[in-house]
């Protein structure tokens, strides 16, 4: 289910090694930041137990030790020097990462995580998709902060936008079928989204939640109920029912 939020990007908890020490000396020689590849090394450790060895994010605490304080202030102020450096890692590693790709030292999986796992995604996997069309026009709004990606008072966090422009119109249309995607319009209000246009939505959305899943689930059902036409399963079948017909 998509609308307009992206949603937080954390940075992760596990990087291959040998995918961390190009991004980090990218982030060296490339993008010049001392501090930035300081922030790596001191935030991720090699872990040569791993296979393939990778490196591992640090516990908040063992860094900034009053993340976990009882002190609130001392907590709060901990929170928010977490927030900055994460930010900070976040932002190195994407730059990194998007340089490696165009230049071909990364694969696309490496660069963007975003993957649908199933065997068959047509066959296990729906989308949705609810698109306020003139949201822009109200960033102004309070309650906008709740549908959109915003970076400050009245700006669009462009990496977030970027990245749910390229999930909504390259990624999900490559491995889904038209029929496993839907979608929806409405518009925004002086009390935030129409509020008549949300009941019909809501009312849509309902009917064909429900008409995809079963349908997925009836499918799925009759792909795995399966009766062979071997004569010696038809044998065995027949014996078996016989003996649980005398036991019970």
């Amino acid at each position: 289910l998509l609308s307009h939020r992206y949603g937080s990007r954390p940075i992760p908890a596990q990087i291959r090694a040998s995918l961390f020490d190009l991004l980090k000396e990218t982030v060296l020689n490339e993008q010049n930041e001392n501090h930035d590849a300081e922030l790596l090394t001191q935030w991720y450790r090699l872990d040569t137990n791993c296979m393939p060895p990778a490196y591992v994010l640090q516990n908040i605490s063992s860094i900034i030790p009053h993340f976990i304080s009882k002190n609130t202030d001392e907590v709060k102020q901990a929170d928010k020097e977490w927030k900055d450096i994460n930010n900070r890692i976040r932002l190195c590693l994407r730059q990194a990462a998007e340089t490696c790709l165009q230049r071909g030292q990364i694969t696309e999986p490496d660069y963007d995580n975003f993957f649908i796992s199933a065997k068959d995604a047509n066959e296990r996997t729906l989308c949705f998709l609810r698109e306020i069309v003139d949201i822009q026009n109200h960033l102004s709004d309070e309650k906008v902060r709740k549908y959109i990606d915003i970076s400050s008072e009245t700006v669009i966090d462009q990496e977030a936008e970027k990245l749910l422009d390229r999930l909504k119109n390259v990624r999900i249309p490559a491995v889904l079928k038209s029929q496993n995607i839907f979608k929806y319009k409405l518009h925004w209000s002086s009390n935030g989204i129409n509020r008549q246009e949300h009941s019909q939505y809501i009312e849509e959305f309902n009917n064909d939640f429900y008409t995809a899943m079963k349908e997925q689930i009836d499918r799925c059902g009759q792909s795995r109920y399966t009766i062979g036409s071997d004569s010696l399963q038809h044998e065995v079948l027949e014996h078996a029912i016989q003996c649980k017909t005398y036991v019970a």
